[in-house]
């Protein structure tokens, strides 16, 4: 058997290429699965820093953000009064019908947050009532709220006060000795009537209350 290309001067017989042999240059199965390893290990590292990253403060909750912007009152005036003397906003007659003989008021600070008081005394200087008025305007959305803060939830009770949603106190300790106490809202007036420390019972605040609330202008 002869070879052609094989010991002639023509025909060389070996032939010479440049560069690696052909498919040097693709990866192995080896290689393959060497260089899936290292890009696993190097993506959990990252992952692992990322992770490792201050965290930022969580807002609020929703439950927590409707909470805080539930309604509030009204701010009290700082700045100027709502009513100066209250004594000239709620008439003396009911008060007067409310106790014989001769009566007199005085207007002075409350021993209640944020209001000013009306107090009616009767011919021997013994307080027969007193009209205590908060210095804002008040909407009967805030009641609720603005009797927890000035009562501290102390022995308040809901009542009935003619046709008006109302609070009873039996014996409200702001003033010594305790008195009875009904707090109720004519908007714009949030008013808290309480007679003197010997008049007790919820029938009769509430008379005088709708006496008082009657007599109110607008």
């Amino acid at each position: 058997m002869t070879y052609p290309n094989r010991g002639t001067a023509d025909h060389p017989s070996g032939l010479v290429l440049e560069g690696p042999p052909p498919g040097s240059d693709r990866p192995t199965w080896l290689g393959l699965i060497v260089a899936a390893a290292v890009a696993l290990l190097s993506g959990a590292s990252f992952g692992y820093w990322v992770g490792a990253s201050p965290q930022v403060t969580p807002g609020p909750t929703f439950a927590t953000s409707a909470a805080s912007g539930s309604a509030r009152p009204t701010p009290t005036s700082v700045t100027g009064t709502f009513i100066a003397d209250p004594c000239r906003l709620v008439p003396r007659l009911p008060i007067a019908s409310a106790a014989p003989g001769r009566t007199t008021s005085t207007s002075e600070p409350s021993a209640l947050p944020g209001m000013i008081d009306c107090t009616y005394l009767d011919d021997g200087g013994q307080v027969v009532a007193t009209i205590s008025l908060r210095q804002a305007p008040t909407t009967l959305r805030e009641l609720s709220v603005i009797v927890d803060e000035v009562f501290q939830s102390e022995g308040v009770n809901e009542a009935s006060a003619g046709d008006r949603h109302a609070y009873f106190v039996p014996c409200a300790h702001a003033w010594t000795p305790c008195r009875s106490a009904l707090a109720v809202i004519r908007e714009p007036y949030f008013l808290v009537i309480s007679l003197g420390s010997g008049d007790r019972g919820l029938a009769r605040v509430s008379a005088l209350e709708q006496q008082i609330l009657d007599s109110l202008p607008g």
